[in-house]
């Protein structure tokens, strides 16, 4: 094997190493389920920053985040304990595609392997600079390592369970 070779392979297994421990910390899968008359889709992040309003947002200088703009305050990630993931559902009208705003959105996390559920304070947000177009509904909460369901109920009419994983 020649030296370029060599090199090639071992910066691309440094490459892949790094890769793998950067995205480590949660399984970002973005799913998506229609019930009732809405399509609902989640996500499992990294704790985000979230602030209860613009102008927390920035006086802390931020750029990039979540505003509360309703519902249960924001977990932040100053919080005991720290919170180590992000869960939030966008909401949309199944036939016409809108993101629907003021729902009531009820989100229970359980871990598969058995334990205590998590009913997670849930607040309307939205990324800083997007608007209305990014409402979704979650918060940051502490979630160990393993498989979860994830019920989410909107405005009592409809029901989606999701499994999500944290690494």
């Amino acid at each position: 094997m020649s030296f370029i070779t060599r090199f090639l392979a071992a910066a691309a297994a440094c490459a892949a190493l790094l890769t793998q421990t950067a995205f480590a910390d949660q399984a970002p899968a973005p799913t998506s389920a229609v019930a009732g008359p809405y399509r609902l889709s989640i996500q499992l992040t990294p704790s985000e920053p979230l602030y209860p309003t613009p102008a927390a947002a920035q006086a802390a200088g931020v750029v990039t985040g979540f505003i509360a703009v309703r519902g249960e305050a924001p977990v932040t990630l100053s919080t005991t304990p720290a919170p180590t993931a992000f869960l939030a559902v966008q909401v949309f009208d199944a036939k016409t595609g809108a993101v629907v705003k003021n729902a009531d959105v009820n989100i229970l996390v359980t871990p598969t392997a058995g334990g205590a559920s998590l009913q997670l304070p849930v607040a309307e947000i939205v990324e800083l600079g997007q608007g209305a177009k990014s409402d979704e509904y979650g918060n940051n909460a502490a979630l160990k390592p393993g498989d979860y369901t994830v019920n989410v109920n909107v405005n009592a009419k409809a029901e989606a369970w999701f499994h999500v994983t944290v690494h």
